[in-house]
């Protein structure tokens, strides 16, 4: 490969990257700093990137609200280790469980025909 084939292959692979990590709500912030290291470099993620990111990608935040009236400030708190109260906690794991329970039933009916389709595909 020449070197300029090298380079519009790498420009290539950048550019579609990029373009995967802004679709996945990457914050802008993460994928310049990827950007900016080696190939051999690492960049750990702390806390604050962490929260960037987020739990679960922001559409499928916004159907747990909507439809499973998920409090993200509630869970967030208990999950940081906010809640202090014995009560406050207890009212915090079974939010979150409750959440957890209406987002399993809302998505079965995807799961069973993904499974389906899946079962379906001959190899």
């Amino acid at each position: 490969m020449s070197l300029e084939e090298a380079q519009t292959k790498h420009r290539w692979l950048m550019d579609t990257i990029r373009q995967y990590l802004e679709e996945q709500d990457v914050p802008r912030y993460l994928i310049e700093r990827m950007f900016s290291l080696a190939s051999t470099e690492i960049y750990w993620l702390n806390r604050r990137d962490l929260d960037a990111i987020g739990r679960r990608a922001n559409w499928w935040d916004q159907v747990l609200v909507n439809r499973c009236k998920l409090d993200k400030r509630l869970e967030q708190k208990y999950l940081s280790g906010e809640t202090h109260p014995q009560t406050r906690e207890a009212e915090a794991e079974k939010h979150i469980y409750d959440v957890a329970v209406c987002a399993y039933e809302i998505s079965a009916e995807e799961r069973k025909r993904n499974l389906s389709n899946l079962l379906s595909t001959k190899p």
